[in-house]
């Protein structure tokens, strides 16, 4: 089975201090499910990984890719706080990390920032795409 690891990054500013922007986080808030109920409409497992802290929880959202988890992928996204729990570096790192995952990487961000690549990503940048 095909399936799609939604990496979502909820930290908009540069810096934690410069505070929250609530329609970036709504956006990505509508965009991410969007692309998760299209991968599964299309017969893929779907998964999320975040740096969001959710409510109710305060862990961040972790849900390995499979057949029918969309129900708790767009739960864990209604329970997304705009907090974070770690940079969008340590996350791509540990997901890049993964050598026995099997799923594709899509990553939902609001801003591409000056972020350094993690290590190990280099083998997979000739497939890296934006959009």
């Amino acid at each position: 089975m095909a399936a799609v690891r939604l990496l979502l990054d909820v930290s908009t500013p540069q810096k934690a201090w410069q505070g929250i922007d609530p329609e970036r986080m709504e956006l990505l808030c509508v965009v991410t499910p969007h692309w998760a109920a299209a991968f599964a409409a299309h017969g893929f497992g779907v998964g999320l990984a975040s740096n969001a802290r959710l409510a109710r929880d305060w862990r961040a959202a972790d849900i390995e890719p499979a057949e029918g988890a969309l129900p708790q992928v767009l739960e864990a996204l209604a329970r997304a706080l705009p907090y974070t729990g770690r940079d969008l570096g340590a996350l791509l790192a540990v997901e890049l990390a993964d050598e026995s995952g099997s799923a594709e990487c899509v990553l939902v961000t609001a801003a591409l920032r000056g972020c350094a690549r993690p290590p190990g990503a280099a083998a997979r940048r000739a497939t890296d795409t934006v959009v």
